[in-house]
């Protein structure tokens, strides 16, 4: 019950390194303690205990789901690169949709990572915000709603260097 933000985000990060899953209890604790203490995350936190849950297959509840993304928004311009990237391809694995705080938060990372320079970017990143990219495309309700204005900006002129980013970094061609 005493675990400080790093604390909750280097021991999922920690898990998901060493290919373990935790118990149900551990996981419903250690998302009711991030929610209470979501003030308290760094980005470098935000970024990872979602990029844990990600690793694992596992959607936050809705609660931290909304912490996180409200603490991200607070935190915007302090995200680098890295973190937003993990993010943006955190909320694909979770399921891309236009609920809530999404489309604010959507916003907020994406223009973050336009401010910090998209050439910075490198390959693991662009393939992140590809699959995000890709996500938007393929979920239904963000046909009834526009994209926020960033994630379109990246779409319209970044989205073909993601696309054979992704593709050059993903595919080993048999021999």
């Amino acid at each position: 019950g005493d675990f400080k933000p790093q604390e909750i985000s280097s021991l999922m990060w920690a898990l998901v390194t060493m290919g373990k899953r935790p118990h149900r209890d551990l996981l419903e604790a250690m998302q009711l303690r991030a929610t209470a203490l979501a003030g308290g995350f760094i980005p470098q936190g935000v970024s990872s205990l979602m990029w844990a849950l990600a690793s694992m297959g596992i959607k936050p509840d809705a609660d931290l789901l909304e912490a996180m993304q409200k603490r991200a928004m607070a935190l915007a311009g302090d995200f680098k690169p890295q973190e937003a990237a993990n993010l943006l391809w955190a909320h694909a694995c979770f399921g891309v949709s236009p609920d809530g705080a999404a489309p604010s938060f959507f916003e907020s990372m994406a223009a973050g990572i336009l401010a910090d320079g998209f050439e910075r970017l490198n390959v693991s990143e662009r393939s992140q915000i590809h699959q995000f990219l890709l996500s938007c495309a393929l979920e239904p309700a963000w046909k009834e709603h526009a994209l926020p204005e960033s994630v379109r900006r990246i779409q319209a002129d970044h989205g073909e260097d993601l696309r054979l980013t992704f593709l050059q970094a993903a595919v080993h061609p048999s021999r």
